[in-house]
């Protein structure tokens, strides 16, 4: 997990996506984590974002210490096998080598690191090295603050999505298996997000520009519908959901094969197969849909409950509008986790 900013025992997970902005306010109490707020809106366009976030906190009562998260081109991840050494050296380290990796200058980028895993039966470390354009992080937090909230973190959506998972099974009731290999696959509006964990730590990370948008593009023209019409047929598909998956299914096998082409070096460099796929994001909702990805992929496919461990303040949150869109909240749930991290 990476951060630029704090911590906090209750945290808002800010996921501002290009199709909605999803927040998810969590409460530590007693040990548990508690859902205290909750509110999704869709963003009409780009330059109506912050308008819609400023609703979007006001219409839920949001307010307080905000964790959020980038993506995209202007953000680059390496992971770095390295000698194991004193951390004051390794912060000098990580700069020596973010001028290999990184190809943006050094005063226009943000940098961050963290250590994963010490590997076994030698003295290296592996680390994960982060470096987001700065202005992105401006207007990331511009924006945050524009609409009365406070931004402590800032994350990148696809280590989020690792820390949902991570929470998830570590609430649940058996340890998660050191060595079973776990392949996240979140699909968004304009980006498929692919995290390959081994037990609790990221081995693999890359995003794929093949995700939701071209599903509603294929269904808008193959109906002859509008962008209203598609966004209501994919909220309630009713009895079309095979013409839908039928139209979409070119979309599919592309994002299939890009998905398949992450797993299969994943499998050369590390010699392990993957063993199960885990689904989430909007683009996964259609029902049925997770069996049409498990034959594309060939590994187990199932889609998850980001929330699923988590308790709710019923009176501050509606539980079924929830649950109705959990798959797409793994991002906020990711970064709202943090309020159990300090």
């Amino acid at each position: 997990m990476l951060s630029l900013f704090g911590k906090s025992r209750s945290m808002i997970g800010l996921d501002i996506g290009t199709y909605s902005i999803k927040a998810i306010e969590v409460t530590s109490r007693a040990g548990s984590l508690v859902v205290t707020g909750y509110g999704e809106t869709r963003v009409p366009a780009a330059e109506e974002r912050a308008s819609a976030l400023r609703q979007l906190t006001q219409q839920h009562h949001l307010s307080g210490l905000v964790a959020s998260s980038v993506s995209g081109r202007s953000v680059i991840s390496r992971y770095l096998t390295l000698e194991e050494m004193p951390d004051h050296e390794l912060a000098n380290r990580i700069r020596f080598e973010a001028d290999k990796y990184i190809p943006f200058e050094a005063d226009k980028v943000v940098l961050d690191y963290q250590l994963v895993q010490r590997l076994p039966d030698s003295k290296e470390i592996k680390v994960i090295l982060v470096a987001v354009k700065r202005s992105e992080i401006d207007e990331h937090v511009r924006l945050i603050t524009a609409a009365g909230l406070t931004p402590a973190i800032i994350d990148v959506d696809i280590f989020a999505i690792g820390n949902a998972f991570e929470m998830n099974k570590l609430m649940g009731p058996g340890a998660l298996p050191a060595d079973k290999v776990h392949a996240l696959v979140d699909i968004g509006a304009n980006k498929t997000s692919i995290n390959i964990m081994q037990g609790n730590v990221s081995q693999f990370a890359r995003e794929v520009y093949i995700a939701g948008n071209e599903f509603l593009e294929a269904v808008g023209k193959g109906m002859n519908l509008s962008d209203a019409e598609v966004d209501a047929l994919f909220d309630n598909p009713g009895d079309k959901v095979d013409e839908v998956i039928e139209l979409i299914a070119t979309a599919l096998d592309d994002l299939g094969n890009e998905v398949r082409l992450s797993f299969d070096y994943y499998e050369s460099q590390f010699d392990r197969p993957v063993d199960e796929a885990y689904v989430s994001g909007g683009g996964c909702q259609l029902p049925g849909l997770e069996r049409f990805l498990e034959r594309i992929f060939d590994v187990k496919t199932q889609r998850w409950d980001p929330t699923e461990r988590l308790q709710f303040s019923l009176e501050h949150v509606n539980v079924d509008d929830v649950k109705r869109n959990c798959s797409r909240l793994a991002v906020a749930v990711g970064l709202a986790a943090r309020a159990g991290m300090g």
